[in-house]
């Protein structure tokens, strides 16, 4: 299988694997023996960053990656923000949509998540109905 690039005489790389491994091997590849300065790693960084990267989904981003980006940019507290008591375990969102704004997130300790989402409630009548079957 012929590469069109080198057909056609024109200065792009090739893109076909292939033709690729054939001439960019080695003491061929025109990086061979050469390293990247910091400079120039720190450039190759900040131009795929955010929106810029090829992998950005932007709001279509899942629950996963988008607490990913939160923890990366809201630094944990010391204590609770709720009742200043505990240390926080969770990053919680305290409206009721995912976005990307960290305002709508609150470092809390596990009481108040649960407080804030009305999952103690059920647990406590939960286990109350459990005991009472016994």
């Amino acid at each position: 299988m012929k590469c069109l690039r080198l057909l056609d005489n024109s200065s792009l790389p090739c893109y076909n694997l292939s033709m690729r491994k054939k001439y960019h091997v080695g003491k061929d590849n025109p990086m061979y023996g050469r390293k990247h300065s910091e400079a120039s790693l720190l450039k190759m960084r900040l131009i795929k960053l955010g929106e810029n990267n090829p992998f950005w989904r932007g709001d279509k981003a899942g629950r996963g990656a988008l607490h990913d980006w939160l923890k990366s940019r809201k630094p944990k507290t010391v204590l609770c923000e709720r009742c200043g008591g505990r240390p926080p375990f969770d990053l919680a969102l305290t409206g009721y949509k995912y976005t990307r704004d960290l305002n709508d997130y609150q470092w809390l300790c596990r009481r108040c998540h649960m407080e804030i989402d009305g999952r103690l409630d059920k647990l406590i009548k939960v286990s109350k109905e459990r005991k009472a079957s016994l």
